[in-house]
């Protein structure tokens, strides 16, 4: 069996164990993640379409085959990056809450974890493959500051099925259940206290044209509440202002229409910055994402000045919600 079609084995099942905190929802955003990234081999090693359905036996596999047209569609451009993506946006879909930087490291493990239990299966001696892990730590032989014998040692020390090990180390990863490695919590500790982004949108390209013709460059596909005309936008990943700008948060009532609202105030430093990417941004849109989601991108109609914002939401109810998770910090989304 090759490497390829064996590593889909450990991606395309759940875990009959998980923690209180790990659902059905999150098994399914780690399947999809673990499928489609694994798929992905295929297209960065610059096989065509049909050469990939060809290794992998799908023809006669619609479901596998409609997996490999969407990664084809997607044209990633990195292993990592790819799977951490949809991941996220599958559990930012789904409400879960998760910590992106976290998410990303656990999904940067995922070909050693892959890797190291395909090796423990065929038997081969743990230190042969440690050696072997630490001069290809993952994907494309990239060093990513890995732990690999603690990895490896770990999953050499369960007896539980390839599939099983691979789906509990992620879910102990992500929700931080053992001891972190430092790539973990470096990237899991960069959040800012409060759990909003500002982020651009793109000038002329829909979401939905960016997902057939490739995402540009700097920037990144977001969800947004249905009943808003396009599902998805595109925006600037890096963001205008983060959570970090922001100094208060409170929910409450707009006495000009007597609608709820959620009011932010920055600090000196997010005021200046609110006050000159809504210059810059004249007459286009701004999106303000919480939970990974754009919330409200409205039309910026004249320069912000005084520091402080309102977001509209449709009930009370959606503005205690709103402002909860802002101040929370636990971020499901991209927060600077």
């Amino acid at each position: 069996m090759g490497v390829l079609a064996a590593m889909l084995i450990v991606a395309n099942a759940a875990a009959a164990v998980r923690a209180d905190e790990w659902s059905e929802a999150h098994t399914q955003c780690y399947t999809d993640a673990m499928t489609l990234q694994t798929l992905s081999i295929a297209y960065l090693s610059g096989k065509t379409r049909v050469q990939a359905i060809e290794t992998l036996g799908a023809s006669r596999i619609p479901a596998l085959v409609q997996k490999i047209d969407r990664v084809y569609a997607d044209k990633p451009a990195n292993y990592e990056e790819y799977g951490a993506r949809i991941f996220l946006d599958c559990a930012w879909n789904r409400g879960l809450v998760v910590d992106e930087g976290r998410a990303k490291a656990c999904v940067a493990e995922s070909f050693l974890v892959a890797s190291a239990l395909i090796a423990r299966d065929d038997q081969k001696s743990k230190s042969e493959v440690i050696g072997q892990l630490l001069a290809c730590q993952t994907y494309g032989c990239k060093d990513k500051g890995l732990p690999v014998k603690e990895i490896v040692d770990e999953l050499y020390g369960t007896s539980e099925p390839r599939r099983t090990a691979a789906e509990n180390r992620f879910k102990r990863c992500l929700l931080g259940t053992s001891n972190q490695p430092d790539h973990v919590v470096a990237q899991s500790s960069s959040h800012p206290t409060w759990c909003v982004s500002f982020h651009e949108v793109h000038s002329s390209l829909k979401a939905s044209k960016a997902r057939q013709q490739g995402v540009p460059s700097g920037y990144r596909i977001y969800p947004q509440p249905e009943g808003r005309g396009e599902k998805e936008m595109l925006l600037r990943e890096e963001p205008a202002l983060h959570g970090g700008d922001v100094v208060d948060v409170q929910p409450g009532i707009d006495p000009r229409t007597s609608s709820p609202v959620v009011s932010l105030r920055f600090n000196a430093r997010g005021a200046d910055k609110l006050a000159s990417v809504t210059r810059a941004n004249f007459f286009r849109q701004l999106a303000i994402v919480v939970d990974g989601r754009v919330v409200v991108a409205p039309v910026v109609q004249e320069p912000i000045l005084g520091g402080e914002i309102q977001i509209s939401t449709a009930t009370p109810d959606d503005a205690a919600r709103i402002t909860a998770r802002i101040r929370s910090g636990k971020c499901a989304g991209p927060a600077g």
